[in-house]
């Protein structure tokens, strides 16, 4: 006896529908996960990691450098924050 195989143009995924909140999956019949939304990418985090960045350079060279990395450090926690209560 041998395995079916799968038709070449039948599709590998199952699209999820946006209404529920599990999902069936195919690796063990009758198994149902939760669907996990995903938020989607920011520059913030990255805002925030360079004012850090710029601050601690500005110790070793210039203040303004640490002034111009606390703006940004300041600018990407608002943001991040902001993004965060749009998400709930």
């Amino acid at each position: 006896m041998s395995e079916q195989q799968p038709e070449p143009d039948a599709p590998m995924a199952v699209p999820v529908p946006p209404s529920t909140e599990h999902v069936e999956t195919e690796w063990v019949p009758g198994e149902q996960l939760p669907l996990v939304r995903i938020p989607p990418p920011t520059i913030w985090p990255a805002t925030l990691a360079l004012g850090i960045t710029g601050m601690a350079f500005g110790v070793v060279t210039q203040w303004i450098l640490s002034a111009a990395g606390l703006f940004l450090f300041l600018l990407g926690a608002h943001g991040w924050i902001e993004d965060l209560k749009k998400d709930v």
